[in-house]
């Protein structure tokens, strides 16, 4: 009885640690299928995403977003986060409501890429509060939830040292319930 009681108790306890955010254990970077020297897969079970990194790359949970810092001197970021907007198509985001978030200083442009096999929003733009800083946006539905991930470069004359790498990072990006995940 007391055998089975224990076994109960530790179950439990295993899965009320497993359940809860921490970082640490819903993190991960893994070497294999890395395509260059010195990436390696990131992925994060909280958001249920995953894209290349650098193995040196800090990467935190803040406030339910997952911050990536590529450099601090100059200031290089990428976040992910899963906004509170249920959309059905990426059309629904108009101009206005880009201008409405007090993100972007006026002229920011818009296109249209695929990320994760997704029709998404890319967004190039300078930071409203801060001219100086550039930024790379992306907007993309799953599951009728909107994500977010941005690139933010400072100073803005260090976007050429990184726009290839932003470009690689961008289109690694998956969720991990629709890819085949090997790494």
């Amino acid at each position: 009885m007391k055998v089975i009681v224990r076994f109960f108790l530790i179950t439990a306890v295993s899965l009320v640690l497993l359940a809860y955010p921490w970082t640490n254990l819903s993190f991960a970077k893994t070497k294999k299928g890395g395509p260059d020297e010195g990436m390696v897969w990131c992925t994060d079970k909280t958001l249920n995403v995953g894209y290349l990194c650098r193995a040196d790359y800090d990467t935190q949970l803040e406030n339910g977003r997952l911050v990536t810092t590529l450099s601090k001197e100059p200031s290089v970021a990428f976040k992910v986060e899963k906004t509170q907007l249920k959309l059905g198509f990426l059309s629904q985001i108009s101009k206005n409501y880009l201008e409405d978030s007090g993100l972007y200083a006026d002229g920011f442009a818009e296109e249209h890429v695929r990320i994760a096999g997704r029709e998404t929003l890319y967004v190039k733009a300078y930071g409203r509060q801060n001219e100086n800083l550039r930024l790379a946006d992306y907007y993309l539905i799953n599951h009728l939830e909107l994500y977010h991930l941005s690139f933010s470069i400072e100073p803005k004359d260090q976007w050429d040292n990184y726009k290839f790498m932003v470009k690689k990072i961008a289109e690694s990006f998956y969720f991990m319930e629709t890819k085949d995940v090997k790494h």
